[in-house]
């Protein structure tokens, strides 16, 4: 093999990978660029770009997958809503408030257990649907705590009512961008 010719092999070597590398950070752009416009649609879109952010597969992730994480998200602070209220509720001495409390934790599970149904709309592109369960079912729970402490005349410990707001705006985000696809 003479130079010129190693010259020209090294030449074509590279504006592959020049080409090749434009193209993927061509989809990345792409990605983030989704990622971008969806959360644009939201309240939040600081707290939106940061959680879709948060997963690796974001980056690959199809409208659907980016629901589905900004679901799981949701799903996480939910854990935490349940987490910080039966600590709470362990701490509590007065039996009124461990029985309202008791009955809030109830209610977080039944929600927590209809995000799978949720995920299944999502799946099927019945967006209007996963947004009707998600504020009839997931959401209707969750609040049913602030007034069912409230109709006992009871305060909402301070822990729970951040939580339950936190909740509360997450599952206002992925309505958001569910409402933000087309089905």
């Amino acid at each position: 093999m003479n130079l010129k010719s190693g010259k020209s092999i090294q030449l074509i070597c590279l504006t592959f990978l020049c080409i090749f590398f434009s193209q993927a950070l061509m989809f990345i752009k792409a990605d983030d660029e989704l990622i971008a416009r969806l959360c644009s649609a939201t309240s939040y879109p600081n707290i939106c770009s940061n959680c879709l952010n948060s997963d690796p597969s974001s980056k690959t992730a199809t409208d659907t997958g980016l629901v589905r994480i900004s679901m799981l998200c949701a799903a996480n602070d939910m854990n935490n809503l349940f987490q910080d209220t039966f600590i709470y509720q362990g701490n509590t001495t007065e039996s009124t408030m461990k029985d309202a409390l008791n009955y809030c934790l109830n209610q977080f599970e039944d929600a927590e257990n209809k995000i799978n149904n949720v995920s299944d709309e999502v799946q099927h592109r019945d967006f209007d649907g996963a947004k009707q369960r998600i504020n009839d079912e997931i959401l209707a729970e969750v609040v049913s705590c602030t007034n069912f402490l409230h109709s006992k005349g009871l305060p909402v410990p301070e822990i729970v009512s951040n939580d339950i707001d936190t909740v509360d705006r997450d599952w206002n985000i992925v309505m958001e961008i569910l409402g933000s696809l087309k089905s």
